[in-house]
């Protein structure tokens, strides 16, 4: 990790400082995350977030690629650090998704988006 001290450089990602409120994570295009470069991120938002609790605004590039078993992992304890964030907002930029999309933490929250989605407006 390079960086000054509101922005570290980790392989996968700048992380940067940009409130006691706020640390903005930007994936870098072309670099595939992986369970090491996404433990990188983690450290550098703790090591930015020290004795604070920023929210996490987490900007993927268009094209970003990664390995399905970062999906699957309690990244704070799996990197041996406290999670000192409270939320976490992902934006995955898409110019050819035409499709609503919405991420969830928990299957019956999907499930709950899709029924008020479909009761907006019927699929055709």
């Amino acid at each position: 990790m390079k960086g000054n001290p509101q922005l570290i450089d980790t392989r996968s990602a700048t992380v940067e400082l940009v409130s006691p409120e706020l640390i903005e994570v930007r994936f870098k295009p072309e670099v595939k995350l992986d369970v090491q470069g996404l433990g990188e991120i983690v450290h550098a938002k703790n090591h930015l977030g020290q004795g604070l609790n920023p929210d996490v605004l987490a900007v993927a590039p268009p094209e970003l690629d990664f390995e399905l078993n970062v999906l699957h992992m309690d990244h704070a304890v799996g990197h041996g650090v406290k999670c000192n964030s409270n939320r976490l907002a992902f934006a995955a930029q898409s110019e050819k998704k035409k499709e609503e999309t919405a991420v969830f933490l928990q299957e019956k929250d999907a499930r709950a988006w899709l029924v008020a989605k479909v009761k907006e407006r019927p699929l055709s």
